[in-house]
């Protein structure tokens, strides 16, 4: 909104009052590159990073890649093979 105000000297000066809200966002479940946020409050829309600043996004690197494993066994298998059952040891 404008509104045209004198000041003492007689000049006629807009301002302009820019509404502010403080923002509370709904984001979607990361889905690609970026989620789509709406306010809660103003219903503003905007699209929020599903990666870390200084990344770079990939969809085409297997797990193992990015930590470096060689061994070509799945980071699922070496944790299956690491859990104990410790209920059979408890009876």
């Amino acid at each position: 909104m404008k509104d045209k105000k004198k000041d003492d000297s007689g000049q006629v000066s807009l301002s302009t009052e820019i509404p502010t809200c403080r923002h509370i966002w709904i984001i979607e479940p990361p889905k690609g590159k970026f989620s789509k946020g709406t306010c809660k409050e103003c219903n503003q829309k905007r699209d929020f990073d599903n990666y870390l600043q200084g990344t770079v996004w990939r969809n085409d690197v297997l797990l193992e890649e990015l930590i470096g494993n060689d061994s070509g066994e799945s980071s699922i298998a070496k944790i299956e093979k690491s859990t104990v059952d410790y209920s059979a040891e408890s009876q």
